[in-house]
């Protein structure tokens, strides 16, 4: 649970992190050429928006918020995605194959917390249902050990019973 509560928070924190590692990675390791610094200045915010979506998301999710956590399949999916954007710092000239990957992993990331939110809220709305289900069927019975006409153990002379028939006219 520690390591799940860790990530919960870190996952806001490395949204503008491994953003800013990027530019910090170019400066010390990239070798330069106005393309590289062209595909970090556009592609640093659309991965910061693209991180702030998924934690977003994954933040959405009520057991998530309940538990101050994340669940194993999210520290199992963002931790592959936030050490390849790390590793994108280190090698930022040839890494085609590595900027592949963090799309890849951000798409999984994405579809990954869209699917456990709606996931999510599907079970808690038909706990919440069955709770309100349950709720009904316990109001409208009879309280214990009272006898009505539609139980046949009903004597309407044992008591003082007062018995209002209604008679409408037919229109």
């Amino acid at each position: 649970m520690f390591i799940r509560r860790i990530f919960f928070s870190w996952q806001f924190i490395a949204s503008f992190a491994l953003p800013l590692w990027l530019f910090v990675g170019w400066g010390f390791f990239g070798e330069g050429g106005a393309t590289g610094v062209l595909a970090i200045l556009v592609g640093a915010p659309i991965l910061l928006l693209g991180m702030l979506a998924v934690s977003a998301l994954t933040f959405f999710r009520g057991t998530v918020r309940d538990e101050r956590a994340v669940s194993w399949r999210d520290i199992a999916i963002l931790l592959p995605w936030q050490a390849a954007i790390f590793a994108l710092g280190f090698h930022p000239a040839a890494s085609a194959s590595l900027v592949v990957l963090v799309l890849i992993l951000g798409l999984v990331a994405f579809w990954n917390a869209v699917w456990q939110l709606l996931a999510d809220t599907k079970r808690r709305l038909a706990g919440a249902l069955d709770g309100l289900e349950h709720e009904a069927r316990r109001r409208s019975a009879p309280p214990v050990g009272f006898d009505t006409p539609r139980n046949p153990g009903f004597d309407a002379h044992s008591e003082n019973v007062i018995i209002i028939e209604e008679k409408r006219p037919r229109a």
